[in-house]
């Protein structure tokens, strides 16, 4: 059967009245305007309803179109929410999403202690860019003392999962630490 995006829409759009997963992926079709004109507001409408019904994917896209605001207002609170509800089905990506909120430049008290703490559960599902920021946390020391040979683990880790910027840090790391300047003075000055 030929591929027909428009026909597909009209099929799932009626699917959708009933059927929760049929919402989440008229929902999409929505966002990505896929066999109907891209409409962020009905988007979001029908991807809340699957997210009311507690479906995780469904929970993971609305709370990242309300952290872009896209489709309506932004609500990095409610997002927050919802993330916290993916999370707790087993979502590395929602997990990765609080880790980066309580990380700090959102409308959601910073605490970085938190944010470590989901980057290393998003991290040890295998989340690449959840890998790089735990290394980048452990290797500054953000939420504590500074973890170099932890830090080591989770930047190769991130390496390996393909995330290239990890290397950057992976050589800071390599480079030696000379240690505090000390500035000496010369008995003849």
């Amino acid at each position: 059967v030929p591929k027909d995006e428009i026909r597909a829409a009209y099929w799932m759009k009626r699917a959708a009245e009933s059927v929760v997963n049929a919402q989440y992926w008229y929902g999409r079709m929505l966002l990505e305007g896929n066999g109907v004109a891209e409409d962020a507001v009905e988007a979001r409408h029908w991807i809340g309803r699957a997210a009311d019904t507690g479906m995780t994917d469904a929970l993971v896209a609305l709370a990242e179109m309300m952290v872009n605001g896209r489709g309506g207002p932004a609500n990095h609170a409610g997002a927050k929410d919802l993330f916290d509800r993916a999370a707790k089905n087993g979502h590395s990506g929602a997990m990765f999403a609080l880790g980066a909120l309580y990380g700090g430049g959102h409308d959601v008290p910073m605490d970085r202690s938190l944010a470590v703490t989901w980057f290393r559960a998003a991290a040890e599902l295998g989340h690449p860019t959840a890998s790089l920021m735990l290394g980048r946390y452990l290797r500054k020391g953000l939420a504590g003392p500074a973890d170099t040979i932890e830090g080591r683990k989770w930047l190769e880790q991130a390496l390996q999962l393909g995330v290239t910027e990890a290397q950057e840090d992976l050589r800071e790391l390599a480079q030696p630490n000379p240690g505090p300047v000390v500035a000496r003075m010369d008995a003849g000055d």
